[in-house]
């Protein structure tokens, strides 16, 4: 109960000032960072948060602080994609945009190819998904392709983290042949949320237009519909 007093806006209040049985509002700071006054008493009896509860609305200030959630899925390519009566159900936030893993294996020219028709064939662009990763096992040729596709390329922000394996994806970057980082989050553990971390490296290295232009473009991404080429970002 004490970790969720709210220090600064109950000052010069302290919870030495007051009883557990006091009807006096004071303000809380839940673990999720909601802000609310309510009754010790009430708190006390184990009453929890009544934002996270649903009981009442954020001050707008707060409400637009907050992350926004948007559901999407990561699809791994299959040479049938485009025949997924389904795909479109699997986009980014509202968007009619998809995030596409390619395969680690080698790729071939007819891979390229149905890539290619891939936009054509069901209206949807694809997102091609941590591009750094393919740089060592591709033809260059196949990169360049894939780079060349004018639809969003996406690289991970781990490896921005690492100077010895933050050179290729620095010059995605610089060379706008990707457009998008993402952290590629799968757990709290051992992937955790790195974006931030990222971003000032970006800003450090590339400059506060580019690191600004990639946060953007995120964002951006979830609710933009489809488009065929973003080289001007």
């Amino acid at each position: 109960m004490l970790a969720q007093w709210d220090i600064e806006r109950n000052l010069p209040l302290t919870p030495k000032d007051v009883t557990y049985g006091s009807h006096q509002k004071v303000w809380w700071r839940c673990p999720q960072g909601h802000s609310y006054r309510s009754k010790v008493r009430i708190l006390a009896r184990g009453t929890g948060c009544p934002v996270c509860a649903g009981r009442i609305v954020l001050p707008e200030e707060e409400h637009k602080a907050l992350p926004r959630l948007a559901l999407g899925a990561e699809i791994a390519w299959v040479p049938n994609l485009a025949e997924w009566p389904e795909l479109p159900r699997l986009c980014l936030g509202t968007s009619w945009h998809f995030l596409l893993e390619l395969p680690f294996r080698p790729w071939t020219d007819q891979l390229i190819n149905r890539l290619y028709e891939l936009p054509g064939r069901t209206g949807l662009t694809p997102v091609i998904a941590h591009i750094e990763r393919y740089l060592k096992n591709q033809k260059s040729q196949h990169i360049e392709a894939v780079l060349s596709m004018g639809v969003p390329v996406q690289v991970s922000a781990e490896p921005l983290l690492h100077p010895l394996r933050r050179g290729a994806v620095l010059r995605l970057l610089r060379e706008r042949s990707a457009q998008l980082i993402a952290s590629d989050t799968h757990d709290p553990h051992s992937r955790p949320p790195n974006l931030g971390d990222a971003l000032v490296v970006v800003r450090r290295r590339l400059g506060d237009g580019k690191a600004d232009s990639l946060a953007a473009r995120s964002g951006e991404i979830l609710t933009h519909p489809s488009e065929t080429n973003i080289r001007s970002i």
